[in-house]
């Protein structure tokens, strides 16, 4: 189901944990995705992201890709993806990115109809940030995996501190507030963030 203009921030960065948990289990096995896009993110009944089809995967084991096999579908590949027959990891953190945009935002972060996560959700902005590190033009200069993962829960983490801080702020105001009073509080959080 194509995601118009994203969805709930919290969920997003649930399924991204899980995203890359999944991946980086892969990656120590030398196993390459290369084929990620939401369309093979399923959501389990708990509400778990589970990783499927594999068909485009590499595994060490089959050796390597031959010119003309299959490629991820080029909408969520990354550029040397189109280049290379047997590209490394670090097309699925690249991948990664390109989902975690449209999931925060609707849309991919390049191109038409392109939009920022700062933009659309700026609490969220260090997710933008983090996307631009996970989708680098140079594979070389891309976060891991790991290091993706931790910045997810790092993000959820103290997004969680601040808008709980934000709840409080706003209890310890007169239940009756203003537009004054939002802005002060959205103030308060910005700093806390800082």
């Amino acid at each position: 189901e194509k995601l118009k203009n994203g969805m709930d921030a919290s969920t997003a960065l649930s399924y991204l944990i899980d995203i890359c948990s999944a991946i980086e289990v892969c990656h120590r096995e030398n196993v390459v995705h290369r084929d990620l896009k939401p369309a093979n993110i399923l959501i389990s009944a708990k509400g778990n992201a589970i990783v499927s089809d594999f068909g485009a995967a590499h595994f060490p084991e089959f050796g390597k890709t031959e010119k003309g096999d299959r490629i991820a579908n080029r909408d969520y590949c990354a550029p040397e993806q189109r280049l290379e027959p047997s590209p490394d990891s670090s097309v699925d953190v690249y991948a990664i990115g390109l989902i975690a945009n449209e999931l925060f935002t609707g849309a991919l972060p390049f191109g038409d109809g392109s939009k920022s996560i700062k933009i659309t959700n700026p609490l969220y902005a260090e997710v933008n940030q983090l996307v631009r590190l996970m989708t680098r033009h140079d594979p070389e200069q891309r976060i891991s995996i790991a290091a993706a993962k931790n910045e997810f829960i790092r993000i959820r983490k103290s997004t969680n501190e601040c808008l709980n801080n934000l709840k409080c702020a706003i209890r310890l105001k007169s239940t009756t507030l203003d537009e004054r009073d939002l802005e002060e509080a959205a103030r308060d959080v910005a700093i806390a963030k800082k």
